[in-house]
């Protein structure tokens, strides 16, 4: 079949063959990717059996979004036969990689395989066939589960007998091979082989032959780790023993609470590698031991008195060592002092920070009523200079000279298409602007000569990483992507100064960021570690190069947390795990002392009567709710988010606040609820696949489907006739308006003139309102209106400076203005601005607090608001290692 196309199929080479059947690797000519084609094997005879396993294969596997997880594209036929056009992984399987020699890489695979086993066990699909032949790992280090040939989909077809034994024999849990029914625990005890086996290099169970095998996982216990491993931790021995039980009741119960335990073992092992294998291990020899020496023997030579003084001269130091250490100093043992953080600023509006490297004195950016000012505060007595006045500007980011006399900051003039650098002395003087187009803080170069920075070229779609001199000039590219990779963040210089180090986004295998290092010297970039962040705002080196801090976002989570990355091996250790989030990262010199932007929000759901504002009345009493969106439904119910959880659930209520049900339960965020306007459907966005695109579900939250596929996608609606669903998506260039068939199709573009966000119909369905952003307009974002069929723009509306979180607008009930929260008065309320001109207009009283989302009753009599605090101040944080 090689060399031949196949529907937009071109087979380009044979990849292998089992017995579900062989695997090519193709190319697809229509979207120009790699795919792998799975056929039936040919040339022999087919069951109608064999073709429902097949098919079910195919079924089971694409019920299962994971980015540790191979996709399935496509079920196709070609000449009456059918295959499977799954995802292309460019990587090795566990087999060939195996012993994985540093054990903290053997736990992050662990962790991969588990989260992948507990997506699929919580679709109801049993891989039952779990080994190291059916897992890969690509070349970014990211885990593949793959063949779902003998997989079990809950609620399909029985495919094989109760008693007949499905699996690879030496991975095969003692149920299976009893012939008993399988559940998610065989593929548990399953995970444990392979769990074993990576850490050994050795299966836990031998047989010579079929019986004897069978004989040992049914009768024997697993060889202990610590013959292989002897500095192997009793935590990884106990999670180990516990997935290999031979009653399923005595193992994990799920893979969630494996994975779990695997995490816990993670955080404390960082260095450990397993020992240099002797001949004998290396052969599969058990090592005899050293018999003792007989009594009886041949005559042994009498050794010289000069030996014999030797022997008692190393005795009396190894006695004399014994008892210094066991006497020695208290002082000499006491533990490092606790890490301990501070609260350096109170007014709940700080921005950005940055220490100065003696710390003495940290440098912040505060914001109140749609202006932000620049300070300076002394840590040791809290006083506070004003460095610049409050301005209609942003701050992008802060950096100290060395020596702590000079600040460079990176500032946007509102509505100004440019951000630029500007260098003052903290002491008092001018500020002197030295470059434009700078998109991040900078990070000086160790000798203070260079710079590094951020910039993106719009015309090219190229984010690049600058260096450029102390004075601003002679900016240069170091290096640069487009498409689906973009630089992000502020960068850090090396302490060496070989290497800079920034944020690095990343679609492939699943939306995710990373700490890339790119050589100064020719501009070569390399993994710092496999570790993957849903978010990285912030990334700063040790001052002794040992490692990096890490601002980042894990994924299933809400909140910014800090960890700690070895240089060396790339092992990573966090260092806050609590409910505040994280930003503005800044080291010290000794790098044992940071300061960073402590944030947190809480909220709940208010009822406001538009007849008389001043009678708004709370309805909930979470913390977290209504955050991202809040939405009515035609019944008069309200939709919104809740956060709780520790991550972004879909939750309603009727509009009293009773009846609350949560419609969500995965591991992952979901936002942005919509409901179509038969109140069957709720449309919301979800990361469950590793990227944010839109998905579905009825009312109730059962039958979730994927809509999107694109890079990530947000703010859906739905088309007053339910035909349509409107969403904003970014895949390689700027946000779009799009819309989508509900019935199916392909998505199309509304608006394609530059970045636009929450395309919303009109109440009477035939307008579409969004907000755009161009690059000329930075900070200062408009809302266009066009017709909902999409055409040249009807209606401009600017919004006031004071405008805050521009995405949460809506069209007010009669569709003649558009609502949205400001914060002119340093309180958030609803304001509305009229499509005919004029003044914007107050429409809630609210004397406190801050409004996060806000939503109009079908009836236009009342809006339901998301509204409570949102403090943001900085901290200091000591002995963080």
């Amino acid at each position: 079949m090689i060399g031949q196309t196949i529907s937009h199929y071109t087979i380009l080479e044979k990849l292998g063959e089992g017995g579900m059947g062989v695997v090519y690797k193709a190319h697809d000519t229509k979207l120009d990717r790699f795919v792998a084609l799975k056929f039936l094997p040919h040339g022999i005879l087919v069951s109608e059996e064999d073709k429902a396993r097949f098919l079910q294969e195919a079924r089971a596997a694409s019920a299962v979004m994971h980015p540790n997880v191979c996709v399935i594209y496509d079920i196709a036929e070609h000449e009456g036969q059918q295959f499977i056009v799954m995802e292309f992984v460019d990587g090795k399987t566990l087999r060939h990689i195996i012993p994985v020699q540093k054990i903290q890489d053997a736990i992050t695979y662990a962790i991969q395989i588990g989260d992948a086993l507990h997506e699929a066990h919580s679709k109801g699909v049993v891989h039952r066939d779990i080994k190291t032949d059916n897992i890969m790992v690509n070349t970014k280090n990211q885990v593949k589960v793959m063949d779902f040939g003998l997989a079990k989909l809950k609620g399909s077809l029985k495919l094989t007998k109760t008693s007949s034994t499905v699996g690879t024999l030496a991975y095969m849990a003692p149920e299976q091979i009893q012939g008993a029914e399988v559940d998610a625990r065989s593929d548990i005890f399953s995970f444990g082989v392979v769990l074993f086996e990576m850490l050994t290099g050795r299966l836990p169970f031998r047989g010579e032959h079929e019986a004897a095998m069978m004989y040992s996982i049914l009768n024997e216990e697993p060889a202990p780790l610590q013959k292989y491993l002897p500095d192997v931790s009793p935590e990884l021995v106990h999670i180990v023993i516990t997935a290999l039980e031979k009653d399923p009741n005595d193992r994990y119960q799920s893979a969630a609470d494996m994975v779990r335990d695997l995490r816990r073992v993670q955080k404390k092992t960082s260095r450990v590698v397993r020992p240099q294998p002797t001949e004998a291990m290396k052969a599969g020899i058990e090592t005899p031991p050293i018999p003792a020496e007989p009594s009886v023997v041949a005559p042994k030579r009498r050794l010289p008195r000069v030996v014999w003084v030797a022997v008692a001269t190393v005795a009396l130091i190894i006695i004399a060592v014994s008892l210094y250490l066991l006497f020695r100093p208290l002082e000499m043992t006491t533990p490092s002092p606790a890490m301990k953080l501070s609260r350096l600023t109170a007014t709940g509006n700080v921005n950005n920070v940055v220490i100065s490297p003696d710390q003495r004195f940290i440098v912040y950016s505060q914001r109140e009523k749609g202006k932000q000012s620049l300070w300076m505060r002394q840590i040791a007595t809290a006083s506070t200079i004003q460095i610049l006045p409050p301005a209609e500007v942003f701050y992008q980011g802060l950096t100290l000279s060395k020596d702590g006399n000079y600040l460079y900051y990176v500032v946007y003039q509102v509505g100004s298409p440019r951000s630029s650098l500007y260098k003052v002395p903290l002491l008092g003087g001018t500020s002197r602007k030295l470059l434009d187009d700078v998109q991040s803080a900078i990070s000086l170069s160790p000798d203070e000569k260079q710079f590094a920075f951020r910039r993106y070229y719009p015309k090219s779609g190229e984010f690049a990483l600058m260096v450029a001199n102390e004075d601003g000039s002679a900016d240069r590219i170091l290096a640069t992507h487009k498409a689906d990779k973009w630089f992000y963040g502020k960068p850090s210089w090396s302490p060496d100064g070989e290497t800079i180090v920034c944020a690095l986004g990343d679609h492939t295998g699943g939306f995710h960021y990373t700490p890339m290092a790119v050589r100064v010297k020719d501009g070569s970039e390399k993994r710092v570690t496999s570790q993957r962040w849903q978010d990285m705002i912030g990334v700063d080196w040790l001052d002794d190069g040992s490692g990096l801090v890490v601002c980042g976002l894990e994924k299933g989570s809400t909140d910014n947390q800090l960890w700690l990355v070895q240089a060396t091996d790339g092992s990573v250790r966090r260092i806050t795990n609590d409910l505040t989030s994280y930003s503005s990262l800044s080291l010290a010199q000794g790098s044992r002392t940071l300061s960073a932007i402590q944030s947190q929000s809480r909220s709940s759901l208010w009822i406001v009567p538009r007849a008389d504002a001043t009678k708004a009345v709370q309805i909930t009493t979470g913390k977290e709710e209504g955050f991202q969106s809040i939405t009515f439904t035609p019944d008069g119910r309200i939709l919104y988010t809740n956060y709780s959880g520790g991550n972004g659930d879909i939750c309603i209520c009727d509009a009293d606040g009773s009846n609350q049900k949560q419609l969500t339960t995965e591991p992952s965020n979901e936002f942005q609820p919509a409901v179509s306007p038969d109140c069957r459907t709720v449309y919301f966005v979800s990361d469950r696949s590793g990227v944010p695109n839109i998905w579905r579900m009825q009312i109730d939250g059962s039958k979730p489907q994927q809509l999107t596929f694109g890079g990530e996608d947000y703010f859906p609606e739905a088309s007053v006739d339910g035909k349509w669903l409107y969403f904003s998506s970014w895949d390689t260039g700027p946000f779009l308006a799009m819309k989508l068939p509900v019935e199916g199709g392909e998505p199309t573009t509304v608006f394609a003139k530059g970045a636009s966000y929450g395309p919303t119909p009109s109440p009477d369905g035939k307008l579409l309102a969004f907000l755009f952003a161009d690059d000329q307009r930075l900070g200062k974002p408009q809302i266009l209106i066009i017709p909902s069929a999409g055409g040249d723009v009807v209606n401009t509306l600017e919004f006031p400076i004071t405008a805050q979180d521009f995405s949460t607008f809506q069209w007010t009930p009669d569709g003649r203005g558009i609502s949205y929260v400001d914060d002119r008065e340093g309180i958030s309320n609803i304001w509305e601005i009229p499509l005919s001109g004029g003044e914007p207009r107050k429409l809630t009283d609210f004397k406190s607090d801050y409004i996060f989302s806000h939503a109009w009753s079908p009836d236009g009599k009342q809006l339901a608001v998301a509204r409570g605090q949102r403090t943001s101040d900085a901290v200091l944080m000591s002995n963080f290692r």
